[in-house]
């Protein structure tokens, strides 16, 4: 991810337990999915450590299809 964006890549990235906010690209024309600023468990990575998790909502509230419209500009 880092490395496409340094390259001038548009990317599009996935966050599940840990919040985009420090570690999204920054290249214009990317774009960082996260669902998690609703959840009461989210963001659940602390300092690098991710606790046992068994319901992962987080990514599961991320479509295949809301990243095919990404993808395909139609957002």
């Amino acid at each position: 991810m880092h490395l496409a964006a340094a390259a001038g890549a548009r990317v599009i990235s996935i966050f599940g337990p840990t919040p985009p906010c420090e570690r999204k690209p920054l290249n214009e024309g990317s774009t960082a999915v996260w669902k998690g600023e609703d959840m009461d468990c989210s963001p659940c990575c602390h300092d690098g450590i991710f606790p046992r998790c068994d319901h992962v909502s987080c990514l599961k509230k991320i479509t295949p299809q809301e990243i095919f419209n990404l993808i395909s500009g139609e957002v």
